[in-house]
């Protein structure tokens, strides 16, 4: 959705996010560089587009290669066969740091990771549970564990990175479990068998739908824990990577969702944030 301008002359009236010929082959855009080649699975080539506005940029080409095993990145970065990749496994580090060659640096990225809790669920139409559940996590510690220290607490969804746009002054929910036992009790919540809340004969349960890749398992894995310990049990759908995609952001059957989203330098995040978006084709999720 951060395509600001479509070629009317190539879409027509159509659905540019099913128009997979302008999408993968041929897409036209106006930025220093346009498609040379692409390989599915393989590699795209971008190169120089003679007619930038602000002038030619300075690389003939750049070739981005698909290298789904994270060894391989690294087995060809320290070969020298990559001239710049980004670093996804804290293990990684180390490794590249460790070579004279190379140079690693840390830089914040326009990209926050949420946790999605369906509304039309009654567990969560009370704004005092889900106030709770910011409350019972201990994302510093999160961060400490999951990322080794790569990471800020999120305030909001627009990322440090986006300095022009960032506020961080917003207050945050801190880690309070006391806080978050108190509001559940308001919200009618109350002790259970083995721990679990309930309300009548209802436990407050639910599943966190998981998509294999990245950080996801291990914050999935912290954030059932921290809920364990003021009452909630979390139970973990781990799945296939592709296989979430379709159940969480196409069909949008979910009972909680963790994700991650990276945006565009224009910090538009309505389609995520906005009640009016809840039902379009492109939320997300």
């Amino acid at each position: 959705y951060n395509a600001g301008i479509m070629p009317k002359h190539i879409l027509g009236s159509g659905n540019p996010f099913k128009n997979t010929t302008f999408n993968k082959s041929k897409p036209v855009g106006t930025g220093p560089f346009q498609i040379g080649s692409y390989v599915p699975d393989q590699s795209v080539q971008l190169v120089a587009n003679p007619h930038y506005w602000a002038g030619r940029p300075h690389l003939d080409s750049i070739t981005f290669k698909v290298l789904p095993d994270p060894n391989a990145q690294i087995a060809q970065m320290l070969s020298g066969d990559l001239s710049l990749m980004t670093v996804a496994a804290n293990a990684a580090v180390s490794r590249l740091q460790s070579d004279s060659n190379l140079a690693v640096r840390s830089e914040y990225v326009p990209q926050f990771y949420w946790i999605a809790l369906n509304q039309n669920l009654a567990l969560f139409t009370d704004v005092r549970v889900r106030q709770a559940i910011e409350y019972a996590m201990n994302r510093p510690a999160m961060i400490s564990a999951v990322t080794k220290g790569y990471a800020t607490v999120a305030n909001s969804a627009i990322s440090p990175a986006l300095s022009y746009y960032y506020n961080p002054n917003i207050s945050q929910y801190a880690y309070n479990p006391a806080t978050a036992r108190k509001l559940l009790a308001q919200a009618g919540w109350m002790a259970g068998a083995n721990g679990i809340l309930q309300k009548g004969a209802t436990p407050f349960s639910f599943t966190l739908d998981v998509g294999q890749t990245g950080y996801l398992v291990p914050i999935a894995e912290l954030f059932q824990s921290y809920l364990k310990a003021v009452g909630i049990d979390v139970k973990l759908n781990v799945m296939e990577w592709n296989a979430s995609i379709q159940k969480d952001f196409v069909q949008k059957s979910y009972q909680a969702v963790v994700n991650w989203w990276v945006y565009a330098d224009d910090p538009d995040v309505t389609p995520f944030f906005s009640s009016a978006a809840a039902a379009a084709e492109e939320n997300e999720p």
